[in-house]
Order: C-alpha cells, then sequence, then structure tokens
C-alpha cells in the first residue's frame, strides 16, 4: 500500500483545541457534556469525581486529603474531551464557577499566564473578587473582638453579604494590610513570597493603585509607586503562585459564593526544557506548588496526561491525584463512538453486504477513538464520492489517504540519508534471493551478520503480513544473525501489532513528521551493537543449524530417490566386471573435476576448523569469522552428494542390463539416479550476491580475496548428472 496522508494523527487533537476554550464564566456558553460523549466507564468515573467534589460540604477549603484529577491515556485515546465533560459538570453543578483552560504545547506556563490567563479575567471580577476577600477577611477578625458582639454585631455580617462598602470599614479601624497577610499567610502555606502578594491585593482594594496592581499581576513591571511600597516583578516561579493566589480568591467565600476549575492539556509540555524531553525540575516543583495551592483553596485541578508521565511525577504529588485511566475502546463502545458522530459525518453511506465497517474499523484501529472517527469517516467519503456502496476497498484507501504520510520512494531515499549521515556502510536494494531487494543492508566488518531494514506502508491484513514475514524470513537466512529494522509508513493493524513485533523481535518505527529522524537512528544503532554483542559459540551454534538443515534437505532427496527407484525390481545378480567402487578414466575424471569446483569453498571450512581450534585453547576474543557461513553448509552436503553419486553410478555400471527388458529398468534406474543428484544440486544455497563483490567494485572486503564460483563452475555442478549419463551410456554402448 502506498500514497500520500493529508492529516496528521498528533499529540493534541486540534479539532478538540477549537473547543477548548481558554475561560468559561457566568457568561460563557454552557458545554453540554451528553454531546458526542459515549457513556464508557472513564466518564462514568469522571462523573462520580465532579458529583463528590460539587456535593455540599466537599467544596470547602479543601485539607490534604482533597485530590486533582489527572486523565491519563495515549495519543487520540480522548484526553481533552473528557477534561471538557469534567468542565462542563463542574460549570453546571457549581455556582459561579470559573473554568480556565490551558494547552501545554502553546508555550511555558509563565507565557500562558501573562498572555492568556490573566488577559482572560475580565478586570472588574478581579477587582470584586479582592473587594469579597478583604470584607470576609475583616469579618472574621471583627468577630474577635468583643465590641462586635453587642452593637456593631451586624458589621461583619453585613461585610459578607456585600452591604457595606470594605473601603470604609478598612479605612475606620485600619486593619487591611495586616490581617490581609496573616490571613494570606495561614491559607496559602505554599506560596513562596506571603508578603509580596498580601501587601498587593492590598493595594489593589485601594482605587489608586488597583490598575497598577492589576498590570503587575499580569506580569508587567510595577510602577514607581509600586516599587517604593517593595513590590517587585515577578519571575517565572512566580506566576504559578499568582495563579494560586486568584484560585485561592475565587473559594475565599465557600462554595456558595462561586469555583474555579484549571484544566491543563498536555501538561507534560509545561515541564519539559526548552527544544528536549527532560523535564525541568524546577518547573516540576512549581507544578506541584500550584496543584497543591489549588486543591488546598478548595479549586478544581484536571490535568491531561500520557500515562508514563504520571509515573514520572513525585510521589506526594501521586498521592493527591486521582487517576481515571482512558483505554481503546471495545467493539460496542466503538460502534456507540461512531454512531454518536454518525450525524457529522454527513449523509448517510450504503454498506457492501460483506463488509462489516465497524469490526474492519475496530480490528485496524484497535478502539482508538481518535482514529477509530477518522477511518470511519474517510471511508464513508471514499464511498460517497464513488456513488457507490461501501466497500474494504474504501477502507484500505482511507488508511492510505488518513495514515500514510510520504511514498515509499521518498521514505527510502530519507532512510538512506540518514544512514550517511551517520557515516554507516550499507548497501541499498540488496538482492538476497527470489524476492523483494532488501532496503537498506548494513553487514558487521566480518561479513557475516548484518541489519536489513525494510521499508513498508500500512500493515493491516493477513496478506500484508504474510508478505512481510517472507521479506523478514529471507533477510534473516542470508547471514549467520540478522537485526530486523522495520520502517512502516502509516499504521499496524492493532490485531497484527503483537505478532509484527515478535517476527522482528522489536517495535516497529512508524514514520512520522516530528521525531522519525532520532528514533530510527536509535534503534539502527542498538541493532549494530546487539551484533557486537553476538557471542562466537552462537556462530558456531548457527553454522550446525545450517549444515543439519541442509542435510536434512539432502535426507529428503535420498528419500526421493529411493522411492523413484523402487518403481524397478532390483535384479539379484551382479556383474564382476569391475570393482563397485571405480569408474571407468574419462566418469571418474567428470567427478574429479566436480569435486575440484566444491573445493573453492573450503574457506568457509577452514574458518570452522580455525574456531574451533581457538575454542579449545579459550582464546576467542580477538577472532571474528568471516561471510562463509553458508559455503560451509554447501560444501559439506556438495561433497556427500558427488560421493554418493558416484557410488551409486559405479554400483549401477556393475548391475545386468543385457536383454531388452532389463535395459529398459537399466536405462530407467541410470535416469532416476542423475535426477536424485540435479535435485540435490538444485536444493543447496550456493554462494549468494550478499557474499561476493557488487558490480563496480565499491566494497572489496566481502570475502577476504576468496575466489567465487564462476559461471563455469556453477555450470560444471549442474549438468554433472546430464554429463555423466552420456558418458556411461557411451562407455556401455546405449544407442
Amino acid at each position: 500500500m502506498t500514497g500520500h496522508g493529508t492529516s496528521r494523527d498528533t499529540p493534541l487533537s486540534r479539532t478538540f483545541a477549537a473547543h477548548l476554550p481558554t475561560v468559561w464564566d457566568a457568561e460563557s456558553d454552557d458545554y453540554a457534556d451528553e454531546h458526542v460523549t459515549q457513556e464508557t466507564p472513564a466518564v462514568r468515573a469522571v462523573r462520580a469525581f465532579i458529583d463528590e467534589y460539587s456535593h455540599p460540604g466537599i467544596g470547602e477549603v479543601r485539607t490534604s486529603g482533597g485530590r486533582g484529577l489527572a486523565i491519563a491515556g495515549d495519543y487520540g485515546t480522548g484526553k481533552t474531551h473528557l477534561a471538557m465533560v469534567a468542565a462542563s459538570l463542574a460549570f453546571r453543578t457549581v455556582p459561579d464557577m470559573r473554568v480556565l483552560a490551558i494547552d501545554g504545547s502553546q508555550g511555558s506556563f509563565p507565557h500562558i499566564y501573562r498572555r492568556r490567563i490573566v488577559e482572560s479575567i475580565p478586570q472588574k471580577d478581579m477587582f470584586a473578587l479582592v473587594r469579597r476577600y478583604y470584607a470576609n477577611v475583616m469579618a472574621a477578625e471583627l468577630r474577635k473582638e468583643p465590641i462586635f458582639d453587642d452593637e456593631l454585631g451586624s458589621v461583619p455580617d453585613q461585610l459578607e453579604r456585600g452591604i457595606l462598602d470594605p473601603d470604609k470599614v478598612m479605612d475606620h479601624f485600619q486593619l487591611a494590610e495586616t490581617y490581609i497577610r496573616q490571613a494570606l499567610q495561614r491559607q496559602l502555606r505554599e506560596v513562596a513570597d506571603h508578603a509580596l502578594f498580601g501587601r498587593a491585593l492590598a493595594l489593589m482594594v485601594s482605587r489608586t493603585h488597583r490598575h497598577d496592581i492589576w498590570n503587575w499581576l499580569k506580569g508587567g513591571e510595577p510602577s514607581a509607586a509600586l516599587k517604593d511600597r517593595g513590590l517587585r516583578a515577578l519571575n517565572d516561579a512566580d506566576t504559578y503562585d499568582a495563579l494560586g493566589v486568584i484560585a485561592f480568591l475565587h473559594r475565599s467565600g465557600g462554595p456558595s459564593q462561586g469555583g474555579i476549575c484549571l484544566i491543563i492539556d498536555e501538561f507534560e509540555e509545561l515541564l519539559v526544557d526548552d527544544g528536549g524531553s527532560r523535564w525541568n525540575p524546577a518547573a516540576v516543583r512549581s507544578f506541584g506548588q500550584l496543584l497543591k495551592i489549588f486543591i488546598d483553596v478548595g479549586g478544581l485541578f484536571v490535568f491531561c496526561a500520557l500515562p508514563a508521565s504520571i509515573t514520572r511525577l513525585p510521589g506526594a504529588l501521586r498521592e493527591r491525584i486521582g487517576v481515571v485511566p482512558l483505554d481503546t475502546l471495545d467493539l460496542e463502545n466503538t460502534q456507540g463512538l461512531i454512531d454518536l458522530h454518525a450525524t457529522a459525518m454527513g449523509p448517510e453511506v450504503q454498506v457492501d453486504g460483506s463488509v462489516d465497517l465497524v469490526r474492519y474499523v475496530h480490528t485496524i484501529t484497535g478502539g482508538h477513538p481518535r482514529r477509530s472517527l477518522t477511518l470511519t469517516r474517510r471511508s464513508r467519503d471514499n464511498a460517497r464520492a464513488l456513488g457507490r456502496p461501501l466497500r474494504l476497498d474504501d477502507i484500505l484507501d482511507a488508511v492510505r489517504q488518513e495514515f500514510e504520510r510520504m511514498s515509499l520512494g521518498d521514505l527510502r531515499r530519507l532512510v538512506r540519508r540518514l544512514l550517511q549521515r551517520e557515516q554507516w556502510d550499507f548497501f541499498a536494494d540488496r538482492v538476497l534471493g527470489e524476492g523483494e531487494p532488501i532496503d537498506m543492508w548494513l553487514p558487521d566488518p566480518g561479513g557475516t551478520m548484518a541489519v536489513a531494514v525494510l521499508i513498508t506502508d500500512s500493515v493491516v491484513l493477513d496478506s500484508h503480513f504474510r508478505a512481510l514475514t517472507t521479506r523478514v524470513q529471507e533477510a534473516q537466512s542470508s547471514a549467520v544473525r540478522c537485526e530486523i529494522v522495520l520502517v512502516v509508513d502509516g499504521i499496524v493493524s492493532a490485531r497484527l501489532t503483537e505478532a509484527v513485533e515478535r517476527l522482528i523481535s522489536r517495535s516497529p518505527v512508524i514514520y512520522s513528521d516530528t521525531d522519525f529522524k532520532a528514533e530510527f537512528v536509535d534503534l539502527v544503532r542498538v541493532a549494530l551493537t546487539r551484533l557486537g554483542t553476538y557471542d562466537q559459540r552462537e556462530f558456531l551454534d548457527e553454522i550446525s543449524r545450517k549444515i543439519s538443515g541442509q542435510l536434512a534437505e539432502q535426507r529428503i532427496m535420498q528419500q526421493t530417490l529411493d522411492r523413484l527407484l523402487t518403481m524397478s525390481t532390483r535384479p539379484q545378480a551382479i556383474s564382476a566386471s569391475t570393482p563397485a567402487d571405480v569408474l571407468p578414466m574419462a566418469i571418474e575424471g567428470l567427478f574429479a573435476d566436480a569435486r575440484q569446483v566444491a573445493e573453492k569453498l573450503t574457506e568457509g571450512a577452514s574458518e570452522y576448523a580455525l574456531i574451533m581450534d581457538k575454542l579449545e585453547s579459550n582464546d576467542l576474543r580477538e577472532h571474528r569469522p568471516r561471510p562463509h557461513v553458508d559455503e560451509i553448509g554447501t560444501r559439506v552436503v556438495l561433497l556427500d552428494a558427488l560421493d554418493k553419486f558416484h557410488d551409486a553410478i559405479a554400483r549401477h555400471l556393475n548391475e545386468p542390463r543385457h536383454g531388452h527388458e532389463l535395459r529398459a529398468r537399466w536405462e530407467r534406474r541410470l535416469d532416476n539416479i542423475c535426477l536424485a543428484y540435479r535435485l540435490t544440486f538444485d536444493s543447496l544455497p550456493l554462494p549468494q550476491p550478499s557474499l561476493l563483490p557488487p558490480p563496480g567494485g565499491s566494497r572489496t572486503d566481502a570475502g577476504d580475496g576468496a575466489a567465487p564460483l564462476t559461471v563455469a563452475d556453477v555450470r560444471t555442478l549442474r549438468d554433472l548428472g546430464r554429463v555423466v549419463s552420456g558418458a556411461v551410456g557411451r562407455e556401455v554402448g546405449l544407442p
């Protein structure tokens, strides 16, 4: 399957991200969580979590028993959508809930805070939150004074209800900054600089400084007046604390006066160093601090993560997180998901009676939600464009269109450039047998082992897997040891993924526009390293297995010969005209020539003997075998076949052949003996092109100078049966 893809299965679905607003508040449109939401165990778990959060008594300022919510799943499993469900449920069940949603791929957290989070909160709302907070703090402090138990007892109540102006009360009792700083210190234990934010919030109440404080809280430089009052600019770490303060203000009036929910999609992106994959320890600490503040003040903290990222978080943070795992869908839920989205996929399309669309889609995607929807929609579009019922071809075309990023030719050129960049020796389009060439063949210095890079498009049907198996087996049979690196442009069917991994002893590299180059190079490097650790005893074991296999093939040929010979009755009378193991000189010369050709394969046998000697002396450290493994087995079997052929002809010459009937049987038996040799010869793997210098002499170390078989040599061995048959006929006077 070849072709170009037009869409990308990105880590964040841009379709979902487009529906993820930065903020929801009382004036926002209500997002209906039931819309295109398949009721799965994960959805039910989120509903239960939000129900617990919004239940009376649970939403108070929380202690260490509070928990954040982590939605964990691989790319495309619906994390963003489920986070939206959580936000919608909270928005509809908690009064005056404000939902802040950020995407970690949009930049660093300080950048997102300054450019998106604070900008999304109306200035008037922030002032109102601060005034409410001051009113509540003053009410609590005033109740501690005996005077407010009597004639002034209504003042705290009127402050909390918003009847009295907190500015006038603060001016009258001169309580503001002292009480605010103390309250912040009690409530925001994790904030690094309590005095900094306490002083700032006190100034925000003042109409003189509130606009300067708002600009400062958004990340701007403090004005001269603010610097005189001890405020400095917020650094990157302070932005986490600032959002924690905002969360605290939303919850300072208790659950009846509003709430705040923070949703972070792709939270890992907030933690990595620029241009890398390692987490920044300072960012991890700040993230943990923000999580703790949100939980402690009773905010709702929801973030989307890959499963592996959850395990990377410090243990203390994991203890404060409830994890909802997202997995692939079973067949029933895949059907339900597709049904929910049917209207968005356009007019209904008739499906050919032989095609179970949902089952095919589930088999290919393994129930991956995004891929299931994408593949279904594209398959329907393909059939609709052709004006006929949907067929299997439409599904396969959809796989090509959606998941195959480039042509195989372009991918081969890219792989070739990567290998050249690493300065690895390799052969492109290496022909090893009668099947497809090996895309890239990287032999080890000794030439007996290699890494084979196979490039293919999507593997979704059994026929694709069988074709791949043939290519892998051919590569592995062409070296003592062969490591396979499989590059796939497209996808591997979920049903075949495990079989493919078993076949090549590792996971394939799926081409993508992002991390393919690094992943491919790393995998080839690992494969080459594994070749370097291949033990010499394993080398000898492999030789033994090859020889045993070839001898087994010869035994099969011998059994075939025996069956052929039983077609005629073996005469009992034997002539004593010549010894049983001696042939006439002309025929003996033919066998001598054939043995001389076979002796050209002795280099491998010498190598075998050398290794055996070193085994006895326990000195194998510096020795690496040369590329003659196939010749070793071929030579053993070929010489044995020549001996058996020679002896069979010698015995046959002594058998009676006088009389018409005996002569006819004798000739048939001669033909069968020669046929048995030819069948044996044809089954032997003579030296393959991989063990010969390539055309043009671009490599000269393929055989360490060993003379390869010539065309004439091969003809001598192949035609020996026919030539011997003719020589025997002339010897005995056959017409």
